[in-house]
């Protein structure tokens, strides 16, 4: 009896949800990987990452298809989380960028990490102290302004009018931060382009101020408003199994609580990569260089943060689903203590990982 009343308990729930959604992806990864870094305070470390991914779609009568994706990483955190919903008007969709997912304009850059394996130099990226990384993103930390925009996105992807053309626009707001962004993205047969423009502002509730209420309790401290700029410019093309990516980012940051001419400060990525696929082996050569102009206040002096490093990597697909990668990255960083001299080091990562 128990049996049956199970069985009949799982096929309600097969039914409500195959009414609910007609399509069901569930996905997973784990990733074992093993890093030697040339920086004493860092030495050797072993990490591991897990996810899992949970797509429901469905497409109604009248050719409307709405989605919603949700996963979870090794921490037990969220991941992923977007919606959409899509039709002959375009496409609607809501994603957060703290989960890791990115709005529609954010989709469309031409990021090229050909070694994506070279991430662990991601935490020496600033020995001053600046969150800019040369990538396209709203990185606005610097300066003080204490957010980095991962929030939620609303975007609209218009419909397609020329064959190859994605043109989309989106807006974020939250308790700190506002941000419009726009932008296109054009394939002709191998050959992409990609141009991204966004601008907005930071902490802009400037009028409080830190003085007594009338109750006594002192009120909030004003904080100073910030105005940030990014803009990204990318070309991709791939030819009998060689692509090379290509990618400018700006990024400005203005302090408006300074008058004078510092109160502008700028940072700038370049990056190249190189791939070529030749069967179940991959191999990646990318070379970056980034620079920030650290200098918010008029009272500080020249802060001019500068980084650059090459990778080198390899990819082989052991089976199916299961792949095996190496990347060796030599990297240089200015040196905060005197800011004319640069800093070497070097990481070299061999990672496992297994797709479901």
């Amino acid at each position: 009896m128990r049996k049956i009343l199970l069985a009949s308990t799982a096929l309600v729930a097969m039914t409500s949800v195959s009414a609910m959604a007609s399509d069901i992806t569930i996905s997973g990864g784990f990733e074992l990987g093993y890093n030697s870094e040339s920086d004493l305070s860092d030495g050797t470390s072993i990490t591991s990452e897990t996810d899992w991914n949970v797509k429901f779609s469905n497409t109604t009568d009248s050719g409307i298809t709405t989605s919603l994706n949700y996963g979870f990483d090794e921490s037990g955190g969220v991941d992923d989380q977007n919606y959409s919903i899509s039709g002959s008007f375009g496409t609607i969709a809501v994603a957060n960028a703290a989960d890791g997912d990115d709005s529609a304009i954010d989709g469309m850059d031409i990021e090229a990490d050909t070694v994506a394996e070279n991430t662990t130099f991601v935490s020496h990226t600033s020995s001053l102290g600046s969150a800019y990384a040369g990538d396209w993103s709203t990185r606005v930390a610097q300066g003080g302004a204490g957010n980095t925009g991962k929030g939620d996105s609303i975007s609209y992807t218009l419909p397609s009018v020329i064959e190859g053309l994605t043109v989309a626009v989106s807006h974020q707001n939250e308790t700190k931060m506002e941000s419009f962004a726009y932008g296109a993205k054009y394939s002709m047969g191998p050959v992409t382009l990609s141009a991204l423009k966004m601008s907005g502002t930071v902490d802009a509730i400037t009028g409080k101020t830190n003085a007594a209420a009338d109750d006594g309790t002192l009120g909030n401290a004003a904080r100073p408003k910030y105005g940030v700029e990014g803009s990204h410019m990318g070309l991709s093309t791939t030819l009998a199994g060689l692509t090379l990516e290509y990618a400018i980012n700006k990024y400005e940051l203005t302090d408006y609580s300074v008058t004078t001419a510092l109160r502008d400060t700028e940072g700038e990525g370049k990056r190249l990569g190189i791939s070529y696929a030749l069967g179940d082996l991959t191999l990646g050569y990318e070379t970056v260089k980034a620079d920030w102009n650290g200098n918010t206040t008029a009272t500080a002096g020249n802060s001019y943060d500068t980084y650059g490093y090459d990778s080198v990597g390899a990819a082989y697909s052991l089976a199916e689903g299961i792949t095996a990668k190496v990347a060796v990255t030599e990297a240089e960083i200015q040196d905060s203590a005197d800011q004319t001299k640069m800093k070497d080091y070097n990481t070299t990562r061999v990672s496992v990982s297994v797709a479901f």
